[in-house]
């Protein structure tokens, strides 16, 4: 189990937050090799974000396709991509969507306002701070919001 803090390692075995670590392996060859990251949906539930936006966030920073069966807990990106490059974008993940700018623990919550900011409400410190940075994911968290509304 890997401490979940981000992209700085914390080796603190008593730390109370932590995620299972990627594992993925590689199928196929040639034109149609793709990657499977077998456990998803436990790193997903281990950090308290929805599956389908993790891998649409590593589908957006490899420039890959992503085909997901989240209830059978496998995703599916597009090319031959190792497990480390794969495991340092879900702590980039967990660094920009996951952890509260101010306390850096990773009890928040994701909020859209209507001006597309995504903010991180923190349930460990009440912050309420936007997610640093502009990423195409926000776009994408940004839809989700006006769909949900429309219904």
């Amino acid at each position: 189990m890997l401490n979940i803090t981000g992209t700085t390692l914390n080796h603190d075995p008593t730390f109370r937050y932590k995620m299972p670590a990627l594992v993925a392996k590689i199928e196929g060859r040639g034109n149609g090799i793709k990657t499977i990251v077998v456990n998803l949906r436990t790193i997903a539930d281990a950090i308290c974000r929805p599956p389908d936006l993790l891998m649409r966030f590593m589908a957006i920073e490899l420039g890959a396709q992503s085909k997901g069966d989240i209830d059978a807990d496998r995703a599916t990106l597009t090319g031959s991509h190792a497990d480390a490059i794969l495991q340092g974008l879900v702590n980039k993940f967990v660094e920009m969507y996951v952890l509260c700018p101010r306390c850096r623990l990773p009890e928040t919550i994701l909020a859209v306002r209507r001006n597309k900011q995504v903010v991180h409400k923190c349930a460990a410190c009440g912050a309420k701070e936007r997610v640093v940075g502009e990423h195409k994911l926000n776009t994408v968290l940004f839809r989700i919001r006006e769909k949900a509304l429309a219904e």
